[in-house]
């Protein structure tokens, strides 16, 4: 299984864009049924962390398991 990490963002002032909404999300999985995403939560983002959820990503603090890691801003090292 290979996996997607979607992680919030965390600049100063604070930013509630999301990299991937869950629609993309769900037809990324569906279109890729050997990758997993998982989204690190966030009480800022402008969509719920239930709605990811939902279109099937994991919930997951630690994205560390992630082949690739995605986010608006650039990865922290």
């Amino acid at each position: 299984m290979r996996i997607l990490g979607l992680l919030r963002e965390g600049k100063i002032p604070s930013d509630q864009r999301a990299v991937l909404n869950p629609a993309q999300c769900q037809e990324l999985l569906k279109n890729n049924p050997d990758w997993e995403i998982w989204l690190q939560p966030s009480s800022r983002r402008a969509i719920a962390d239930e709605d990811y959820a939902d279109a099937g990503c994991r919930i997951a603090e630690d994205l560390s398991a992630s082949e690739l890691i995605i986010s608006v801003k650039e990865v922290p090292v």
